[in-house]
Order: structure tokens, then C-alpha cells, then sequence
């Protein structure tokens, strides 16, 4: 099958996610409102959903063994009728294949080489000073100091229910996500980093910048990944977009 439409490796993939529902609740409401505005999208949407209801359909080992083996002349008792093999139905199916063994190929080499290439960058935000004096900012730091040792889930429950008195705290807000992102819970992270750096006068603008460039990473969505990276401006961020461009 050949697409219309030039499609990007990272559009296949979240194409196929949405298709499959594989895409978590937000994200996939997300995808589903961009459809009802972005005709291109729309289009690019059905040609992948036909390549993918084509590979389902096709069963095309069996399919073109079968017809390699068996097309021959039938003959009915009452009359011959010659049945030729349609040479256009197996080049498309030899297209399908070929097109579903490069772009599987593809998504995972490339999957596989982002997650090397985050396990080589990603360390877990170091957190802050802690001083355990002020009362009122006691529940934080306790917190803090367990989400230093490590103890994610103490940590989350402590600033979650933080987050419910003071919803549009960043610092809050932020190290939800780090623990999350520590945890390996790149939705999560990615859904409260989303809202760090729409402030770009917060204090953790930079930071959540890098840490959601190395979540879509993760997620094999690479475009996305360079757009964040490129925006922290960390000391890194030259060689690691080198890194991702290399593979």
C-alpha cells in the first residue's frame, strides 16, 4: 500500500497507538479532538487504518503459499473454466507485507534506541535542599526526603493530597512528575510537565523542558523529544539531540 500522504515514523506510531487503543484516556481524547479539526489528519488516520485492517485481513503467509501451491486448472464435469491467479492481489499483499515488515522493523529499532539513549541521560531530579523547620512547609519536606531515598510512593501520596489545597502549585506540580517519571510512569509525568512549561516564567521551566523531552523519548515520539530538549538548554541537550538525529 502506498500512503497519499507523506507520513513521519513518529505519526505512524501515534497513528497506530490511537487505532489500537493503546493511547491512555487524555491522550487519546487529545488525538481524537485534533481529528475533528485536521483534515490532513483525518486522511493520513484512515490510510494507516486500511494498511492495518489490510495486515489483518490478508492472513499473507498462508495466502500466498496456498496460491503458489495450488492455482491450477480446475475442471467441472460439465465445463473447464481456467482460474489464473491475479497477479495485482498478490503484489499488493507482497506490498502490505513488505510495508508492515520495514515500518515493525522500524518502530522497534527505533523504540529500542530511544531507550538506550534515555537510560544514558535520564537520572531522576535530585530534589531540593530540605530543612524540616518550617511547619507549615513540614508534609513537602518529609516528602522530599522520601522522595530522595527513593520512596516514590510516599512521596506521591504525600504531595498528591498537597495538590488538592494548592492545585496550580508548579513546585508541587513538578515533582509529582519527577516521581512519576522515576517510577516510569511517562504519561503521568508528561501530563503534569505539560503544565510547567506552559509558564515559561516558572522556576522549573527548563527543568520540566528536559524531563519531557526525555519522556517522549521514551515513548518513541522523537520530533517531540528534540522540541523539549532544545528548549531546556541544558548543558546536554546538543549531544543528546546528536544521539537521537544518529540513528
Amino acid at each position: 500500500m502506498k500512503f497519499t500522504h507523506t507520513i513521519s515514523p513518529e505519526e505512524l506510531e501515534k497513528i497506530e497507538r490511537f487505532l489500537t487503543t493503546e493511547m491512555n484516556e487524555s491522550e487519546a481524547t487529545a488525538f481524537s479532538a485534533e481529528l475533528t479539526q485536521n483534515d490532513e489528519l483525518q486522511e493520513k488516520t484512515e490510510e494507516v487504518k486500511l494498511l492495518l485492517l489490510g495486515i489483518k485481513e490478508a492472513s499473507l503467509e498462508n495466502y500466498l503459499f496456498n496460491t503458489a501451491t495450488d492455482v491450477r486448472t480446475i475442471t467441472d464435469k460439465k465445463k473447464k473454466n481456467v482460474f489464473v491467479l491475479n497477479v495485482k492481489t498478490i503484489l499488493v499483499a507482497a506490498s502490505i507485507a513488505l510495508v508492515v515488515g520495514l515500518f515493525t522493523w522500524f518502530v522497534f529499532q527505533n523504540r529500542d534506541q530511544n531507550k538506550q539513549i534515555y537510560s544514558q541521560y535520564y537520572s531522576p531530579d535530585p530534589g531540593l535542599a530540605t530543612v524540616m523547620s518550617v511547619v507549615s512547609d513540614y508534609d513537602f519536606e518529609k516528602a522530599m526526603v522520601e522522595y530522595k531515598n527513593g520512596e516514590y510512593d510516599k512521596a506521591l501520596r504525600a504531595w498528591n493530597n498537597l495538590l488538592k489545597q494548592k492545585s496550580k502549585n508548579d513546585t508541587l506540580i513538578y515533582f509529582i512528575a519527577a516521581a512519576n517519571q522515576a517510577k516510569g510512569n511517562q504519561d503521568i509525568a508528561i501530563e503534569n510537565l505539560q503544565q510547567i512549561v506552559l509558564n515559561k516564567e516558572s522556576a522549573f521551566y527548563k527543568d520540566a523542558c528536559w524531563y519531557l523531552g526525555l519522556a517522549y523519548l521514551k515513548k518513541g515520539e522523537t520530533a517531540e523529544a528534540i522540541n523539549y530538549i532544545k528548549k531546556s538548554e541544558y548543558p546536554k541537550a546538543e549531544v543528546i539531540i546528536q544521539a537521537i538525529n544518529k540513528k
